[in-house]
């Protein structure tokens, strides 16, 4: 095994990087066990890693499933070569590389596996991590082979490579002012494009903004379509929003009260474990409508170190160059790498939120992560285990990714161009570690080519595997919940997850076997003193909870300068009924009543109250009682003075309103309502 592994791990970067596999041709006589794998080898996993590389990138719309998606076209030199027994001399397989010199033996085993070893497979359909044979070391099934050159040929490939998608939404603005607006905002999570215009229309009357983020006046209450272009060449799909303006004191506020973009956020971790988050006060575990929510500003001292070291930062005026022998900065150089810091942590941040929305990983978890474990400087490491990307993941977290997210597990396999009949913990050691190698090296950002050796977009691209990878923790602690027929709060589960992420599935087994055991309830103050098989995961969880419990939503980025876009509708002149009285009015009260519950100030289409009572009492002692049909009554009055007292009651939930009948005669009222909390003992 020490054997297998220790040529695995050394050659694993360079299969994935180097190795275009075919399947052996129907005229070449070899055995029924030939080796099934599909046309073009690692192509696309190479295509990933260099993409910013190729000169000839087409950027262009697609038509399936993801809807944006990148053309790349490579040209190389491959060269075929066949595997010969040397007792039968029949062709065991072929390999088509793109380097000169013959194939390392990780290409020979990724081709050839099921000649070499055609006993290795095993045939059990558990998911769960198991024991496996051990097979004969490589070097000794391979002195009965020998290579022999085929060909070499000019391969022209062309892949399509995957795009996250534009990022938009709109808002309202809850601070009284003189003009009611609504703002917009758009991302480009491939940061080697930029948004260039938000368009659309408020009422059939057309808008564009040439900004990512600009504010547009509606003029009144009305439906506004708005959608985003790119300079990647395409637009995000358009979206409809109805926006509400309430009148104050010759101030406005405004409310989007249906938006088709505002989709419903669970935590897919929640829904796994059994068990549902609870929102008060919970800034980390709620989903932001926007990127610039989970903006930070932490003074992160090994960034600033690598940044001062890559020449990002200009700390030359400071003693010994603003860094200290050990290469982290001193307080002149954190102070001068400041600004720069701040960027840097922020830079992935449309990427975090577009993948843990993709994934159903709270935004802030995944940024935190990310923070611990590399502070945004995405180099690998290879201090005592080859830990690669963002959130320094390695071979031991990709096997569980592997073992619990069956979708990640297809995708490795399919860009790998493997044919994998069965699941990942029944194939023999040699192909888990194959596609180990795959998953890892999808999340390498190292570039030798690149400025300052690594590369952002490679970590960009990357981000969605990260947020499985977390997500497979979350699936593996679920298991282990089942397995020992319990369970946890929601915030304990996140720190088993984080334990199981950081110490692997036997650490969070061992802890769970003996606080039960001990038959203490599991939480994490008694299963934390039971971490003897991983004692640094304590520090570890300790120190990312610390971090993520102290978040704050990012609101700064609300009040920066934006274009103004003044959208006037053309409007039919009213021909109301004049009342006898000039200051009376005829018009309506509309309440909308909804249950905010995940704590953002934004109407969600699920968030409405059925079945709630709403009372309205006008100043001349009349009044009237409807129950709310999905969140909205509506009272329709008549010869009510203008300035008069009009008080909305709703019993249920103890809240009285006072408005006054407005010149128009029209008001409109949104009720928000907040969870109740429950207490932490029961009497």
């Amino acid at each position: 095994m020490s054997d297998l592994y220790g040529w695995m791990q050394m050659y694993t970067r360079r299969l994935i990087s180097k190795v275009i596999v075919r399947p052996v041709s129907s005229e070449m006589p070899v055995k029924s066990y030939s080796i099934p794998y599909r046309l073009g080898g690692l192509v696309l996993i190479l295509l990933l890693l260099l993409i910013f590389n190729f000169k000839t990138a087409a950027a262009q719309q697609g038509q399936g499933d993801t809807g944006r998606y990148m053309v790349v076209t490579n040209t190389f030199t491959q060269y075929s070569w066949q595997l010969i027994s040397r007792s039968s001399s029949q062709v065991l397989c072929l390999v088509n590389i793109n380097h000169e010199g013959y194939p390392l033996l990780a290409e020979a085993l990724a081709v050839c596996e099921n000649a070499l070893y055609p006993q290795a497979v095993q045939t059990s359909a558990t998911q769960t991590p198991v024991p496996t044979n051990t097979p004969a070391p490589l070097s000794d099934v391979m002195d009965n082979t020998y290579w022999r050159f085929l060909e070499k040929r000019e391969v022209t490939q062309t892949q399509k490579i995957p795009v996250p998608p534009i990022v938009i939404n709109i808002v309202g603005n809850d601070t009284p002012t003189l003009k009611p607006f609504v703002t917009i905002s758009a991302y480009e999570p491939f940061s080697d494009y930029k948004i260039t215009a938000i368009k659309g229309d408020v009422g059939g009357t057309p808008f564009e903004c040439q900004a990512a983020s600009c504010d547009v006046l509606p003029g009144g209450d009305s439906t506004i379509t708005y959608w985003a272009v790119s300079s990647f060449g395409d637009e995000s799909p358009p979206y409809s929003a109805t926006i509400r303006i309430i009148k104050a004191d010759n101030n406005f506020k405004t409310t989007v009260t249906e938006n088709e973009n505002f989709g419903v956020y669970h935590d897919i971790c929640a829904n796994v474990w059994g068990n549902t988050p609870e929102f008060d006060n919970r800034n980390w575990s709620s989903f932001p409508q926007m990127p610039q929510e989970i903006a930070t500003y932490h003074r992160l001292y090994h960034l600033a170190g690598e940044l001062i070291r890559n020449d990002q930062v200009d700390a030359s005026s400071c003693p010994y160059g603003g860094l200290f022998a050990d290469g982290s900065p001193n307080s002149c150089g954190m102070e001068a790498a400041m600004p720069k810091v701040v960027e840097w942590q922020n830079h992935f941040d449309p990427a975090i939120w577009s993948a843990a929305r993709d994934i159903g990983i709270p935004p802030v978890v995944l940024k935190s992560v990310i923070e611990q474990e590399s502070q945004f400087w995405p180099a690998s490491t290879r201090f005592v285990m080859y830990e690669y990307g963002l959130a320094q993941i390695n071979e031991q977290g990709a096997d569980v990714a592997l073992r619990w997210d069956s979708a990640l597990y297809d995708l490795i396999c399919d860009n790998m161009m493997m044919v994998c009949k069965n699941l990942y913990a029944s194939m023999s050691p040699a192909s888990q570690a194959v596609l180990r190698g795959g998953l890892v090296s999808w999340l390498d950002a190292d570039c030798p080519n690149c400025e300052f050796g690594i590369s952002p977009q490679r970590a960009e691209q990357s981000m969605r595997m990260v947020a499985q990878v977390l997500r497979a923790n979350c699936y593996q602690t679920s298991y282990l919940y089942q397995k020992y027929t319990t369970g946890a709060s929601y915030e304990d589960s996140w720190k088993f997850t984080m334990v199981s992420y950081h110490g692997g599935y036997q650490c969070l087994a061992d802890a769970i076997v003996s606080t039960l055991t001990q038959q203490q309830v599991l939480t994490w103050t008694n299963l934390s003193s039971h971490l003897g098989s991983c004692p640094d995961a304590r520090d570890y969880v300790d120190n990312f909870w610390a971090r993520l419990s102290s978040f704050q939503p990012n609101q700064s980025a609300v009040i920066q300068s934006r274009p103004v876009i003044e959208v006037r509708t053309p409007t039919p002149a009213p021909t109301p009924t004049l009342p006898p009285n000039p200051r009376a009015r005829n018009g309506h009260v509309q309440v909308i009543v909804y249950m905010d519950y995940n704590n953002d100030y934004v109407l969600g289409d699920d968030e409405l109250v059925d079945n709630i009572g709403v009372t309205v009492k006008y100043e001349d002692g009349s009044s009237e009682t409807k129950t709310a049909v999905k969140g909205i009554a509506t009272f329709v009055f008549s010869n009510q003075l203008k300035g008069s007292r009009v008080t909305i009651i709703i019993p249920q939930v103890y809240r009285n309103l006072e408005m006054t009948v407005p010149d128009d005669g029209n008001i409109f009222v949104l009720v928000r309502l907040i969870p109740p909390g429950l207490p932490g003992k029961l009497p």
